[in-house]
């Protein structure tokens, strides 16, 4: 499963110098379907929809509607109106990748512990950028 979402830590002080990077760790990399059930999970039910629609079920319909735009045979009229509902799909699915993009930079903590400062972030992952690119 392509990664979506890399939740890294980062851990920042010291006794000599304050500002130096002690630690920078991944601590979990989410797919899109362990990112789904996690919001779904934590009640976030219009964000679980959301990320479901838009990085499975309106993806595999344009697939579809590129088959059948192609291989059935029809009128011009049948297949420009087609064309335009696959376009509809396409801008769809671009918001939802702008969502994502706008989505796990939100997820950002912060907190001091012991002369450290640590930072719990969420980067975006290649899934993102790739689906992104391929709308």
């Amino acid at each position: 499963i392509i990664p979506a979402c890399d939740v890294r830590i980062r851990a920042v002080g010291g006794i000599v110098d304050t500002q130096k990077l002690v630690a920078d760790d991944s601590l979990l990399v989410y797919s899109f379907p362990e990112m789904i059930h996690d919001f779904w999970q934590s009640k976030a039910y219009l964000i679980s929809v959301l990320l479901a629609l838009g990085a499975v079920a309106l993806p595999q319909l344009k697939g579809c509607l590129w088959f059948c735009i192609w291989t059935m045979p029809m009128t011009m009229q049948q297949r420009a109106k087609l064309l335009i509902l696959n376009d509809m799909l396409s801008r769809a699915i671009f918001i939802n990748a702008c969502f994502l993009c706008v989505l796990i930079p939100t997820l950002h903590v912060q907190f001091s512990m012991s002369g450290l400062d640590f930072e719990v972030v969420a980067e975006p992952a290649i899934g993102v950028i790739s689906g992104a690119l391929t709308v």
